[in-house]
């Protein structure tokens, strides 16, 4: 694995809407809210004390991960992709371990992210980082997911 992390930078705000959206409309509706956080990153992420991360091979981004502010503590780990390319790389891993560490340094209450079952290696890798399975308190905000997980504590390192 050579890849690094490095937190939001306008000139890959293109990359964040694109690995996205590469799986986002391969398996689901893409939804107006998808789509309002991957044109406006800086609005719906950065501005409101959120992150967007990315993971470059030199100068290419292979991954990207946002984490969203809900406020009073709540954090969100949303829209993590990797490239075909990066996959099986260890990439997705380094992505949420920045998001977890990043929760941390803030002093964050509450790490959550919502996702589908059908996206079976993205939700084992949750589980090798720490979140598990939970009833979602406010019924969630996407139609295309089905599970509900949070962050409680590093497990596999």
């Amino acid at each position: 694995m050579t890849g690094r992390i490095i937190s939001y930078d306008p000139k890959y705000k293109k990359a964040f809407y694109d690995i996205t959206m590469a799986w986002l409309s391969k398996d689901f509706t893409v939804e107006p809210q998808h789509t309002e956080m991957l044109t406006k990153p800086e609005e719906v992420l950065l501005k409101n004390g959120g992150e967007v991360f990315f993971v470059l091979e030199g100068d290419e981004v292979i991954g990207t991960v946002g984490m969203k502010n809900h406020g009073d503590g709540v954090y969100e780990l949303t829209k993590m992709g990797v490239t075909d390319q990066g996959k099986g790389k260890g990439y997705g891993r380094l992505l949420g371990e920045a998001v977890i560490e990043r929760f941390k340094t803030v002093g964050g209450k509450t790490l959550f992210l919502e996702s589908n079952t059908i996206l079976t290696a993205a939700v084992a890798l949750y589980k090798k980082l720490g979140f598990e399975m939970g009833e979602h308190p406010n019924g969630g905000e996407y139609l295309c997911t089905n599970c509900y997980m949070e962050w409680r504590g590093d497990h596999e390192k």
